[in-house]
């Protein structure tokens, strides 16, 4: 029996032994190198470095899909790029946006799409912050392992080497066939991208949808969340400490935004905001579904929003 025990010992310590060096593999691979797991704006992202811009349009899917960089650049003589995220929060925004500026990336300007759903991110977002990405920076920033620990509680107030094991819980991303994956799939990634590889615009096919609209959606009922408001302020703090100013935007939705979100948002919009004037209510044909935009109503909003900036 005793010796049943130590072979079960043995195994399990080998076991993890593997996993540690798996993790410290990946760490190193993915933090160092250009690799994409699966075709994500994310690792694009991650993989910018050196690059000085105008602006940053920061946001949800919902930012990543009402600017068209390559339309507002033309007419206000800007470079900017695009870091809207589909299904993001305020916490991976701010993780974002704080490993864009670690990677010796510069911005002037960031424009945030605020919005009710990006303040009640659990409620809205199936998954409101894609941990997994952002796994091999967890040793980068205090503030991003911070984060990061509070999406993954197993690895919190953990030893220095239990964050490698996360490799393990997220090893649908990170398993060997992925691992290799990537660095085959790395010279195509770009070609079979969901957005222009060089300012991260959304592409013209990737804003057609052939869902029914959702008309006359009623009110979102308005819930602050004070996780959501912590990270806002956040990355207003973030912006802040390196002299970049903050311009906040409400993307166009169908669906009406009642007074509390309204009355809130007197309390919480950085020193210049801009909300559309037009009536989006009564234009469907602008939009996929009733909170995204599509590429003719993204035009649209994206001239005007040109001209408030350039007023």
């Amino acid at each position: 029996m005793k010796h049943f025990l130590k072979k079960i010992f043995a195994y399990l310590l080998i076991f993890i032994c593997f996993l540690l060096v798996y993790g410290v593999v990946c760490d190193l691979l993915y933090k160092n190198k250009n690799m994409f797991l699966g075709n994500t704006k994310r690792y694009w992202q991650l993989s910018i470095k050196n690059t000085d811009y105008d602006y940053a349009v920061i946001g949800s899917s919902r930012a990543y899909g009402s600017i068209d960089v390559n339309l507002l650049d033309s007419l206000t003589d800007q470079n900017g790029i695009n870091l809207g995220l589909d299904g993001s929060g305020f916490n991976e925004n701010y993780v974002s946006v704080k490993l864009f500026l670690l990677n010796k990336n510069k911005l002037d300007k960031i424009y945030l799409q605020i919005d009710p759903y990006s303040f009640m991110s659990k409620e809205s977002f199936s998954n409101s912050f894609y941990a997994y990405a952002y796994l091999p920076y967890w040793d980068s920033d205090e503030t991003i392992k911070d984060v990061l620990h509070e999406e993954i509680p197993l690895i919190k107030d953990s030893p220095f080497y239990i964050p490698y094991l996360g490799y393990f819980i997220y090893n649908n991303y990170y398993s060997p066939f992925q691992i290799i994956n990537s660095f085959l799939k790395y010279d195509t990634f770009c070609e079979n991208s969901e957005f222009n590889c060089i300012n991260g615009n959304k592409l013209e096919k990737q804003s057609i949808s052939n869902q029914p609209i959702i008309t006359n959606a009623g009110i979102l009922n308005f819930t602050m969340n004070k996780r959501d408001n912590y990270y806002y302020n956040q990355i207003l703090e973030l912006a802040a400490e390196n002299n970049i100013q903050i311009i906040t935007f409400t993307a166009p939705t169908l669906e009406n935004l009642d007074n509390d979100f309204e009355n809130f948002l007197q309390n919480i919009k950085s020193d210049i905001y801009f909300k559309s004037g037009m009536d989006w209510m009564s234009q469907e044909k602008y939009f996929i579904n009733h909170t995204h935009i599509n590429f003719e109503g993204r035009k649209v909003f994206t001239t005007e929003f040109a001209n408030f900036l350039l007023r």
